[in-house]
This record gives structure tokens, sequence and C-alpha cells, in this order.
């Protein structure tokens, strides 16, 4: 009976350590599986980096610091001061040609003014063509990025959390969809906003007062689309979130607490997993804020150093009566200044919901 009793007890032991040993075996099969789905992360992330920005995987955080912003803000405005002086000078001459038409008074026949504001509204819109495709090329380049960031972070995602991951791909699929779109429908009606405020200056009475509501029309419904797709995705990434995090803190307690030795070797491999998940996810946004920051910044200073030509502009011609030169001049600036709106809109949105999904996904963690 004894001896039965031992080989039995012996037996049990067996079984104790054989379980042990399979489970640490399991739990390191995890966390390598795990560690090479981050690394897979961290190397699909370095292919879509745009050329001359690997250093972001390194230091995610260098690019959108205030020093590298400042930075880069003064090599593109140091790179675009000379052009935007010589607008400024086209600028300003057109003013002094359009304040001496306007001197002349009832000497010159209005199809002498008109044909002075046509011609310096059509070559103010020639020369301000290159920067439109430049902006227009920059949000398509901003968008094919966000394109291929998406399955990206969305599959980090769901390393940490189904829901977060199930509600971030769905919410900015849907916004790369509407801001592509949007932008595909609005330039080219930027575009004829301006032409339209070439064409101002012969039927003023005509066309300005519905050109000014498009464009002001225009804006406000992108913009109010534009805060109601990233409020209502902030705000389902949000509760996604929490359900994840609730879901993992349950986990860990119920394996921590399981059995004393097993538990605390499987809730500390968990531990490992997640700081690896949470470094990754951390490079991937990020690098993510950091590029998208990278490509509007440049195209969004240019406009802006533009405008300040036609703001400049604007204050030498209100010292003098109102003409059809004037009110063309002020037409061009307003398109500008949609033009402008629409691309910040474009860009804000980007940079809120890759900051809303990598917060999600670390407040799992």
């Amino acid at each position: 009976m004894i001896y039965v009793n031992k080989r039995l007890r012996a037996l049990l032991l067996f079984l104790l350590l054989f379980s042990l040993f399979c489970i640490s075996a399991s739990a390191e099969g995890g966390s390598d599986a795990a560690r090479g789905a981050t690394d897979e992360l961290l190397e699909d992330f370095s292919l879509i980096i745009p050329e001359g920005m690997e250093g972001i995987l390194d230091d995610p955080t260098a690019g959108v610091g205030f020093d590298s912003l400042l930075s880069e803000g003064l090599s593109v405005l140091r790179g675009e001061m000379p052009s935007a002086l010589l607008f400024l000078l086209f600028l300003i001459g057109a003013a002094v040609l359009i304040s001496l038409v306007s001197s002349l008074g009832e000497a010159a026949s209005p199809a002498v003014r008109g044909g002075v504001a046509v011609a310096v509204g059509s070559l103010t819109v020639i020369r301000l063509f290159p920067l439109l495709t430049a902006t227009a090329d920059a949000v398509r380049e901003i968008g094919e990025f966000f394109s291929l960031f998406i399955p990206i972070i969305v599959g980090g995602a769901a390393l940490g959390g189904g829901a977060v991951a199930t509600s971030s791909g769905a919410g900015m699929t849907l916004t790369l969809s509407f801001v592509g779109g949007a932008c595909s429908l609005i330039f080219p009606l930027v575009c004829a906003t301006l032409i339209l405020a070439v064409i101002s200056t012969l039927s003023a009475d005509f066309v300005t007062s519905p050109l000014d509501g498009v464009r002001k029309n225009l804006v406000r419904a992108f913009g109010i689309s534009t805060a109601a797709i990233g409020g209502l995705f902030s705000l389902q990434t949000s509760v996604s979130a929490a359900r994840d995090g609730a879901t993992v803190r349950a986990l860990r307690y119920a394996v921590g607490n399981s059995v004393p030795v097993v538990g605390g070797a499987v809730s500390g491999t968990l531990s490992t997993l997640v700081g690896g998940l949470g470094y990754a996810m951390s490079v991937v946004g990020g690098g993510g804020v950091a590029v998208i920051l990278s490509l509007s910044l440049s195209p969004l200073l240019k406009l802006l150093l533009y405008r300040l030509a036609f703001f400049t502009v604007g204050i030498f011609l209100d010292c003098f009566p109102a003409s059809e030169g004037s009110r063309c001049i002020g037409a061009i600036a307003g398109g500008l200044d949609a033009l402008i709106a629409v691309f910040s809109l474009c860009a804000a949105v980007y940079l809120l919901e890759t900051v809303v999904v990598m917060k999600g996904v670390l407040s799992v963690l």
C-alpha cells in the first residue's frame, strides 16, 4: 500500500512538472510569435516611409518636436522666399497699375478698366497655378501614405484588442474615402472660383455674390463634415479602447491568480509582449504623425507665404477707392483662403485619427 502511494505521488509530481514545462514552452513560443509580429509591424512601416525620413524609426518623436518643426519650417521658408518675393513684387506692380487706372476716373472707359483687371487677374492666376498643382500633389501624396498606413496601424491595433482594430479600420477607411473624394472635387472647384474671380471684374453684381456664397458654403460644409467624422471616430475608438482594456485586465487577473507559479510565469510573458507591442505602436503611430506633418508642412507654409503677399497688397489697395482690379485681387485672395482651409482640414483629420488610434491602443496595453 505504501509502495502504491509512492508511485502515485511520483506520477502526480511528474504530471505537474510536465504541465509546467508545457505551459512555459507555450508561453515562450507565444512570446517568440508576438515578437515576430512586432518586428514585422516595424518592418512593414519602414517600407512606406518616404525617402529621406528613415531616421523616424530610430527616434519617432524627433519629427514632431518643436526644434525639428522649426528647423524644417525655416528651411522651407528660405527655399521659397525668392519666389514669394517675386510674386509680391508682381502684385505690388499690379496694385500700382490698378491704382493708376482708378485715379483716372471717368477718363478711363469701363472697357479699359475691365481689360486691365482681367489682365491682372489672369496673370495672377497663372503665377499661382504651380502652387495649386503642388498643393494638389501634396494632398494626393498624404492620402497615398495614409492608405498604406491604415493596414499597418490597424494590424498593430489587432494585436492589442479586436474592438479597437475593428472600429479604427472602418473609421480610417471611411475617412480616406471621404477626404480623398472630397478633395478630388474641391480642388477643381477652387480653381473654378479663381477663374470666376477674374470674370467677376466684368460683371461684378452677377458673379461676385454667388462666388462668395459658393466659396464660404464649400469651406463650411467641408469643415463640418470633417469635424463630425473626427468626433465620431474619436468617440468610437475611445469606447472600443475601454472595452478592450477591461478584457485585457480581466485576462491578466485571471491568469495571474490561477496557479501561483504558472500564473506568474504567464503573466510575466504577457507583460513582455505588451511592452514590445507598446514600443512598436509608439514607433508606428509617432512615425505616422511625423510623416504626415512633414508632408503637409511645406505646402501649408508656401500657401501662407503667398497669402501674406495678398494681405500686404490688400493694405495698399485699401488706400484707394474700390475698383474692378482691387475686387479681382480680393476675390483671388478669397479663393486662396478656401484652398488653405481645405488643405489644413485634410491634414488635421489624418493627424487626429492617427493619434487617436495610437493612444487608444496604448491605453489598452
